[in-house]
């Protein structure tokens, strides 16, 4: 049986690099996008703590909602069709959606601190 090499996807866009001949892998893309989602959200979430909610209902309220937009969001930004639409789903649609659930996520592990604290010895 003969085993093919996958070859690694590509962002490429010839406008943008004519010149350099330089690529992007997918998944490097992908972690650069969310690991600057991630930052956001801790920038959000340290910068603006009075954002947070302040009750446990809250706190499960904005999870819910972090996934729920999740769930909805992927058939946005799977409906692109070309290079130009992708971006401006992933920018316009998944970053705001990837950064609310880590702020989420945040927002939940704060609470927990904050309400936990009482009882470490």
């Amino acid at each position: 049986m003969r085993t093919e090499r996958l070859e690694h996807q590509t962002l490429r866009s010839d406008r943008l690099f004519a010149d350099t001949g330089r690529t992007l892998s997918v998944q490097h893309f992908m972690l650069l996008f969310t690991v600057g989602s991630a930052l956001v959200a801790l920038w959000i979430a340290v910068r603006f703590p009075s954002f947070a909610p302040q009750s446990i209902s809250g706190t499960i309220a904005a999870a819910a909602a972090a996934t729920l937009l999740s769930k909805l969001s992927l058939p946005v930004v799977r409906a692109a069709s070309h290079f130009a639409g992708a971006l401006a789903g992933l920018f316009a649609v998944a970053l705001p959606v990837a950064v609310f659930m880590f702020l989420a996520a945040a927002w939940t592990v704060l609470f927990a601190k904050k309400h936990l604290a009482p009882f470490q010895h």
